[in-house]
């Protein structure tokens, strides 16, 4: 069975030089679906911060999820950043990361 993973196409792609001097241009990346591995991550206060990552550890996150190198992740446009939230927000929101199901009334 093949992982389901959402394609975002960058509205601002990424080009990066490569050390012949060519370049590689992302213009699409994959989210897949978020596993544990992934869950060592996000910040301990995840949960409790609304499922909040801090911009210095977003373009970690983008790259390990993505499967992309950090330097790729790192020059993405914010635009493009809002998109590849909302993907895994998407994820997120079908997982419970704590095992806890609290709904409200």
């Amino acid at each position: 069975m093949e992982e389901e993973k959402k394609k975002i196409i960058l509205k601002h792609p990424v080009v990066i030089k490569q050390e012949d001097g060519s370049e590689q241009v992302y213009k699409e990346i994959f989210i897949g679906r978020i596993k544990n591995k992934h869950l060592k991550l996000l910040p301990k206060n995840f949960v409790e911060s609304n499922g909040k990552i801090p911009p210095d550890k977003l373009s970690k996150v983008i790259s390990v999820i993505a499967d992309i190198p950090v330097e790729v992740a790192d020059e993405i446009d914010l635009e493009d950043t809002f998109s590849i939230a909302e993907v895994m927000d998407s994820f997120f929101g079908q997982s419970q990361p704590t095992g806890n199901n609290t709904s409200g009334s």
